[in-house]
């Protein structure tokens, strides 16, 4: 039995056992979803047509693009014209590295940067990512430096679950200086990054990052904190970057052109 019957099967028996039953798009879009966390459908999966969910489902096709459509804006899937319907798929590691970028002159020369993972390790203290990560009070924190074009580095720690990602403990770190977090949590886990919230502030850079990364004692940059979330706004990741004084200008997201 292939994905959409198993969905089409759980509808009608819903359907059939509640008289009170919450509206069919609401079902479908909770079937699908659940299918995508399952693993059923993978990211980059192409979904069968509209018209086949319209045929195979007790429901109406104008039901099928309501249910669709809430997913495509809610980030879970990619509506495509003329292409299809896709689960949305994480960033492809250099899509990835790009968004982390320093761009120099009026030009917008991107600048190449370079990743040397410091540590990885296990950690149950409290901060910013256990007020975030709230279902968890062990967490794996993977510390880096990013180094913009050899002139200047930046300090970055990532805090993910460690109940759910303590696979990056036992992972060679020369093998995660070439890897892309977001990218390796889609594929690995089912579990894409499908939006950011971040926040930026002027703030003095703690001393320990400071001798790591070859700055001043007491030197103020700019503290960077990105909350990454999945499936149902669930948070997934927390990154903090520390951002030294420099000349370039750091660029986030990609212009519509670009």
């Amino acid at each position: 039995m292939g994905v959409l019957e198993k969905i089409a099967a759980k509808m009608t028996a819903h359907l059939d056992a509640s008289s009170v039953a919450s509206p069919k798009y609401a079902q479908l879009y909770e079937q699908i979803l659940r299918a995508i966390e399952q693993g059923q459908w993978k990211p980059g999966d192409r979904l069968p047509p509209d018209s086949e969910f319209a045929r195979v489902l007790p429901i109406s096709l104008g039901t099928v693009q309501k249910a669709l459509n809430m997913l495509a804006n809610h980030g879970v899937i990619a509506r495509r014209h003329g292409h299809g319907t896709f689960v949305a798929d994480a960033a492809t590691p250099e899509e990835e590295i790009r968004h982390f970028h320093f761009v120099a002159g009026t030009e917008g020369h991107h600048l190449p940067v370079y990743v040397r993972v410091l540590s990885v390790e296990a950690t149950n203290a409290s901060g910013p990512w256990a007020k975030f990560l709230v279902e968890d009070n062990e967490f794996v924190c993977v510390t880096r430096i990013i180094s913009v074009n050899l002139e200047f580095q930046t300090y970055s720690q990532v805090y993910l679950s460690r109940e759910r990602f303590g696979f990056f403990l036992d992972m060679p770190l020369r093998e995660l200086d070439r890897a892309a977090f977001n990218y390796m949590l889609s594929t690995r886990f089912n579990a894409p990054t499908l939006h950011t919230v971040q926040y930026f502030r002027a703030k003095e850079i703690p001393s320990n990052v400071c001798s790591t990364i070859g700055v001043k004692d007491g030197s103020t940059g700019v503290q960077w904190e990105v909350y990454g979330y999945t499936y149902r706004e669930a948070p997934i990741s927390y990154q903090c970057v520390y951002i030294p004084p420099a000349t370039g200008r750091l660029q986030i997201g990609t212009p519509p052109n670009g």
